[in-house]
């Protein structure tokens, strides 16, 4: 069944509408071959130091929001995925993008993470750290 025959069955609009829409659009079927090429990538060497991406806290306040964030980054078979609080890290990024020069949005002062509100409104509760 062509591409065309099929949006008709399946789509509510019109049909020249539908021609305009797939005008221009070419198919795909040159994109893929009957044998997968096996080759492998060529590896590229990152530009970035690795060392560089977790700068060594300045201050108390740095250190503070280090230690916490870590917490929700665990390595190794305990990870879990989505555990911080939404508020918590829109500040760790608020802060880390900055470079902790500038309160975040709508607050007067930079915050330590233990005096943040939850997303719920509530108190953000300690999670004992996981890993060594």
């Amino acid at each position: 069944m062509s591409v065309h025959k099929s949006l008709q069955r399946r789509s509510r609009v019109p049909f020249k509408i539908r021609i305009l829409l797939l005008d221009g659009v070419s198919p795909m079927s040159n994109a893929f071959t009957q044998t997968p090429d096996l080759t492998p990538f060529a590896v590229i060497p990152n530009q970035i130091p690795l060392t560089t991406l977790n700068v060594v806290a300045k201050n108390k306040l740095e250190k503070a929001w280090q230690q916490e964030i870590s917490q929700y980054f665990p390595q190794g078979p305990s990870q879990e995925a989505d555990i911080a609080d939404p508020n918590l890290l829109n500040h760790a990024i608020w802060y880390t993008d900055t470079h902790y020069s500038k309160p975040f949005p709508g607050e007067k002062r930079l915050l330590y993470p233990n005096e943040l509100r939850s997303a719920t409104g509530t108190k953000i509760k300690e999670f004992p750290v996981l890993g060594p």
